[in-house]
């Protein structure tokens, strides 16, 4: 399974950061890897960066622990800045390219 996820600029988190975090939980590891995907189209109109996630798990058990793991993720980048993280969403994007990029961002 391959997700790309595109963060809201507005959370202020660099794409290597946010893998390195993401490798510090052994539970997020267990379920795939991301990586910066440095040849992404920018076809939204706000700044973004593109991180890949790849899986070897089963799709049907993947959705809520990559959701939950990406939160954690945040959530602890957060707390090392000393900021309190907002209420996040995810919205899945179809590109008119035909490439699915789900978004994350701050809850409006």
């Amino acid at each position: 399974m391959e997700v790309r996820l595109a963060l809201d600029p507005r959370l202020e988190i660099d794409g290597e950061t946010f893998a390195a975090a993401w490798r510090e939980n052994p539970a997020n590891l267990a379920l795939g890897s991301f990586t910066v995907d440095p040849s992404s189209p920018r076809t939204f109109t706000e700044p973004s960066i593109i991180l890949t996630f790849i899986s070897g798990v089963a799709v049907g058990a993947l959705p809520n622990a990559l959701w939950d793991g990406i939160k954690w993720t945040c959530q602890r980048l957060s707390n090392a800045k000393r900021k309190s993280l907002p209420e996040l969403v995810f919205q899945h994007v179809k590109q008119p390219d035909g490439t699915e990029i789900t978004l994350l961002r701050l809850k409006e």
